[in-house]
């Protein structure tokens, strides 16, 4: 959990700065043997797929040319770095497109949600979650 900010400016710094990665987006719980003191971290959901009732609002479909079907198909990450700047979210695009494996990402229509109002859902989301 970050720290609240005590100004806009460093809200602002600090929402800049954010990494979106896999720690960020996924909640985690905590094992620990009490025999061995070892604690093992394990990933066990998703914000984005908790919250894809609210995110079905940004849902945005496009139809991709031929040349753009090749490019993509089996490449999710390539996907999700092009539109939101980060290949963290290529599960979601798999989800969004109902495909279960690498191998079924062949699209003709793309689904996905809109990058320019990702951003901004992403962040109440997270707001609600109290990760920032």
């Amino acid at each position: 959990m970050l720290d609240i900010p005590a100004t806009m400016s460093e809200q602002v710094e600090q929402m800049t700065s954010l990494d979106l990665n896999y720690r960020v987006m996924h909640p985690f719980c905590y094992l620990t043997n009490e025999e061995t003191d070892t604690t093992i971290t394990i990933p066990f959901s998703s914000y984005t797929n908790k919250y894809r009732d609210y995110l079905s609002n940004i849902i945005v479909v496009t139809e991709l040319s031929h040349e753009a079907q090749l490019k993509y198909r089996f490449n999710p990450k390539l996907v999700s770095s092009e539109l939101y700047g980060t290949t963290e979210f290529w599960n979601d695009i798999l989800i969004l497109n109902h495909c279960v494996r690498l191998a079924d990402f062949q699209p003709k229509r793309l689904y996905a949600y809109d990058p320019d109002e990702f951003k901004y859902y992403l962040n109440q989301i997270l707001i609600l979650e109290e990760v920032i």
